[in-house]
């Protein structure tokens, strides 16, 4: 249930984990995500406001010292580990997805290239909308 800015309450029904928490990337509850705006968590995963929060922090993720520094194939194992995921599949969607090479380095990508890897992420980590009814 979430209380929109009207204070209307809606209720979020359906669809996948990923809408339902408007976490387009499926990321973990942490202390960044509370930084770049979580309002709580469900499953262990972020919850954030809206869908534009929860893609900003894909994107403010990424830009983190711990990505920037890898190539894009060396971010995807470290966010979508083989442990959780079928990694080199993550690659390949990735490559086929953005048209990007996965051996570019993070801080070589212009905004453009970023958006369309967290675009790629989305779409990886599975985004169907639910039912939204009043709550």
């Amino acid at each position: 249930i979430y209380t929109m800015p009207n204070g209307q309450k809606i209720r979020k029904t359906g669809g996948y984990r990923s809408w339902r928490n408007n976490n387009p990337g499926n990321i973990r509850y942490s202390e960044f995500t509370r930084k770049v705006g979580a309002i709580g968590q469900a499953g262990g995963f972020a919850v954030f406001p809206n869908e534009d929060i929860g893609m900003y922090a894909i994107k403010a993720l990424l830009r983190t010292d711990s990505y920037n520094k890898l190539t894009v194939a060396g971010a995807i194992s470290r966010y979508a580990p083989p442990s959780e995921n079928n990694t080199s599949a993550y690659h390949r969607n990735i490559e086929k997805l953005t048209g990007l090479s996965i051996n570019k380095r993070m801080s070589e990508l212009t905004d453009a290239e970023l958006d369309a890897v967290a675009n790629a992420i989305k779409k990886i980590e599975g985004w169907k909308v639910g039912t939204i009814t009043k709550a």
